[in-house]
C-alpha cells in the first residue's frame, strides 16, 4: 500500500530535537546550528572521496549500510528509554552518515549490475526515510541530490524510483516547506531549489501521487511554495481539464467571439509558456491557432466578463503570464479556461520546459465545441455572477504583474455588489 500522504508518522519532538543535538555533538559539542549543517556536509564529502574498489560487492555494501540504518531507525521509532536516548540517537547519526557515504560512492560507480539494483533501491529508500528524522537543514539538498543521481545513472531501473521512493521524497519536500520561518531565507531557498532535480528523477511515473498529496497538504498550495522552480513542479497539471478557446474581436472591440474551443486534459504541464508551445505544435490544434510564427497571447475568462479583450493585451488586467503556471489560471465551472487571441508582440518559447524528465501529455476530451456550444460558453463567461467574477480575479493574484489592476477591479466589483439595488 502506497500512501498518497507525504507525512511520515510523527516523530516525538524530543527525538527530533535530540537528533539535531547529536548531529551537532558528533564532532564538536559546542557547535551551533550552522556548524551542524557544515558537519553533515563535511562528513558526506569525506565519505565521497573514496572510490568504490572494483572488487567490492556493491549489493552487499548497500545491504550492510541499509540494515544498520533500519535497525537504528526502528529503535528511534520505538521511542528509546531516557537513559538510552542519547546513545541510540548517536547510533542513528552514525548509521545515517554511513548510509549517505555508501550512496555517494554507489552514485559515482556508474551503472549498476542486475544483482545489486534491489539492494541499492532499498538503501536509497532507507536514506530518504531517515532524512525525515533530521530537522530540515541545507545539507538535505546534498542527500536528495545523491539519491537522485543514482536514479539518473540507472534510468531504466524502475526499482530505483518506485512509488515508495516518490512518497518518501514528497514527505521530505513537505518537511522542508514546513521549515519556513525557522531557517535562514537564503538557505531555505537553496534547499527548496535543490529538491527539484531529485523530484524530476523520482516522480515522472508517479504524478498521481503528487496530485493526491496536494489535496490535503497545505504546504503544497500555489501560494505556499516560495521557490519558483519548486512551485512549477509541485503545482503542475496532473490529468487536469483546461478549456482552450480561441477568441476574436472582429471590430477590434468587445464583445469577443469564440471561434474555436475544445476541452483538453493535461499531465506534466508546468508552465503557461509550455501550454502555448503545445498548442502551436499539436497537429490538431495548429490548424486553428496558426503557424509557429503567429503571435499568440492569453487571457483568463474574466476578460470576457469584464469586456476587456478589446482594450489590448498590455492593458488587460486578466493576462495569463507565460512566466506563470497553469494553476494561476482562473477556473469556471471547475475547469480552467484559457482565451487565446492574436497579439502584437512576438514571444519566444525559451524556458518553456523546465523539467525534461517529466513527459507532457495532452488529450482532447471530445471534439471541438460546435457553434451552439461556443455561444453558450461565451454567454456563460459574460453572465458570470459577481461572486464568480471576484473569485476568478482573486485566483489570479500573485501570478504576474497585473495585481494592481486586478485589485482595483476587485474593489470596484465588491463595492458594486454591496450597493443597494
Amino acid at each position: 500500500h502506497h500512501s498518497a500522504q507525504p507525512r511520515h508518522p510523527d516523530t516525538p519532538h524530543r527525538q527530533v530535537r535530540h537528533a539535531q543535538q547529536v548531529s551537532m555533538d558528533t564532532k564538536d559539542s559546542e557547535s551551533d546550528n550552522n556548524e551542524s549543517d557544515d558537519e553533515w556536509e563535511d562528513a558526506d564529502e569525506d565519505s565521497s572521496s573514496d572510490a568504490v574498489p572494483g572488487d567490492v560487492n556493491i549489493g552487499a555494501e548497500a545491504d550492510a549500510a541499509r540494515a544498520r540504518l533500519e535497525v537504528v531507525l526502528s529503535a528511534v521509532d520505538a521511542g528509546p528509554p531516557e537513559d538510552k536516548f542519547d546513545e541510540i540517537m548517536g547510533q542513528f547519526v552514525g548509521a545515517f552518515q554511513e548510509a549517505i557515504g555508501t550512496t555517494m560512492r554507489i552514485a559515482q560507480s556508474g551503472p549498476l549490475d542486475d544483482a545489486s539494483v534491489a539492494s541499492v533501491a532499498a538503501l536509497t529508500l532507507a536514506v530518504l526515510r531517515g532524512l525525515l528524522r533530521i530537522p530540515p537543514q541545507k545539507s538535505h539538498q546534498l542527500v536528495v541530490t545523491v539519491c537522485g543521481a543514482v536514479v539518473e545513472s540507472n534510468w531504466g531501473r524502475l526499482q530505483l524510483r518506485s512509488a515508495d521512493h516518490a512518497t518518501a521524497l514528497l514527505a521530505v519536500v513537505c518537511a522542508a516547506l514546513s521549515a519556513k520561518g525557522t531557517m535562514d531565507e537564503a538557505e531555505l531557498d537553496a534547499l527548496l531549489g535543490g529538491m527539484c532535480p531529485a523530484l524530476q528523477a523520482f516522480l515522472p511515473t508517479h504524478l498521481e501521487l503528487l496530485a493526491a498529496t496536494r489535496v490535503n497538504t497545505p504546504e503544497f498550495g500555489r501560494d505556499a511554495v516560495p521557490h519558483r522552480m519548486l512551485r512549477e513542479f509541485i503545482c503542475m497539471s496532473v490529468n487536469e481539464p483546461i478549456m482552450l478557446a480561441l477568441v476574436d474581436t472582429p471590430d477590434g472591440v468587445a464583445p469577443a467571439v469564440v471561434t474555436f474551443a475544445q476541452r483538453w486534459h493535461f499531465s506534466g504541464l508546468t508552465s503557461n509558456a509550455q501550454l502555448v508551445e503545445f498548442v502551436q505544435n499539436d497537429a490538431s490544434l495548429r490548424e486553428h491557432f496558426g503557424p509557429l510564427d503567429d503571435v499568440i497571447e492569453m487571457d483568463c475568462w474574466t476578460a470576457v466578463r469584464a469586456g476587456a479583450l478589446g482594450a489590448g493585451f498590455i492593458a488587460s488586467a486578466h493576462r495569463v503570464w507565460r512566466e506563470g503556471i497553469p494553476s494561476d489560471v482562473a477556473t469556471l465551472d471547475n475547469t480552467r479556461v484559457v482565451l487565446f487571441h492574436r497579439g502584437s508582440v512576438h514571444r519566444g518559447f525559451d524556458g518553456a520546459t523546465t523539467f525534461e524528465r517529466i513527459p507532457l501529455e495532452g488529450a482532447c476530451d471530445g471534439p471541438p465545441l460546435d457553434d451552439a456550444a461556443r455561444t453558450v460558453l461565451c454567454q456563460r463567461m459574460r453572465a458570470a455572477s459577481s461572486d464568480e467574477y471576484i473569485a476568478g480575479m482573486k485566483a489570479q493574484l500573485g501570478s504576474g504583474g497585473s495585481d494592481p489592476k486586478l485589485n482595483e477591479l476587485i474593489v470596484a466589483e465588491e463595492a458594486a455588489a454591496a450597493a443597494p439595488v
